[in-house]
């Protein structure tokens, strides 16, 4: 009823204002000449004029032509308000549009992802066909020691981790040491130095020895959070 209410008052006036050409200066001086009222609102007006087109609040225009228009200071306010509630309702819809579209992404990677897992027995058995490519595990992720063959100097540089996964079989994974590498080590801490992870991994050429006869890697990333310790095995 409010929007009808305010269309029929924007016909109206735009019918008072039909005269084309006319001159007039805003409050603060502002001259507009040949103007042309194209869309008027209980707020403001919209022109064309000599200079290009301009949008200018009603509250601003000499006394005559507020009349002319029934200006009402009230009326303009709450038509501001609702078009303020309006616009904010729309940046909010599309918000949570785009947060929606987001999840829906990250959850079809998360499944892409899934899908494609390795086992550790997989790539343990086939390594040369794997240097230099991202795998993803799964499994129980948790702080080593271990540095060996082409990691065995590499305790300055790198975190130690070892993942089991469904296999049964253990790959020795290495994380440069920074930011990343101290919140993983951090969150494994937590859970007394284990907890189920989905991990990037690859064998790095300078690092992979054939006939190391373990599967030794860098450890990229960690795809979901580790938020719980793995079970405890049956005794």
């Amino acid at each position: 009823m409010k929007t009808l209410i305010i269309s029929i008052l924007a016909v109206c006036a735009s019918t008072i204002l039909a005269d084309d050409g006319f001159s007039f200066k805003t409050v603060d001086g502002t001259e507009y000449k040949s103007v042309t009222v194209t869309r008027v609102t209980p707020a403001s007006i919209q022109i064309t004029y000599a200079d290009g087109v301009a949008s200018i609040p009603i509250a601003t225009l000499p006394a005559d032509l507020q009349k002319r228009l029934n200006y009402d200071p009230e009326r303009a306010a709450k038509f501001e308000k609702m078009q303020a509630d309006l616009q904010q309702a729309q940046a909010s819809a599309q918000a949570s549009q785009a947060q929606a579209a987001a999840l829906q992404q990250k959850i079809a990677q998360h499944n892409s992802i899934i899908a494609n897992l390795k086992t550790v027995l997989e790539v343990e058995s086939d390594q040369s066909s794997f240097v230099g490519k991202p795998v993803f595990f799964q499994g129980d992720l948790e702080i080593s020691s271990y540095y060996n063959y082409g990691y065995e100097h590499a305790q300055d540089s790198h975190f130690a981790f070892d993942l089991t996964d469904s296999s049964g079989r253990t790959a020795r994974l290495y994380m440069k040491k920074g930011p990343e590498a101290d919140t993983v080590r951090s969150k494994l801490l937590r859970f007394g130095g284990s907890a189920r992870a989905l991990c990037m991994i690859t064998i790095i050429e300078p690092r992979y020895e054939k006939d190391s006869g373990e599967l030794l890697a860098e450890l990229f990333t960690v795809q979901s959070p580790i938020d719980a310790p793995p079970p405890n095995p049956a005794k």
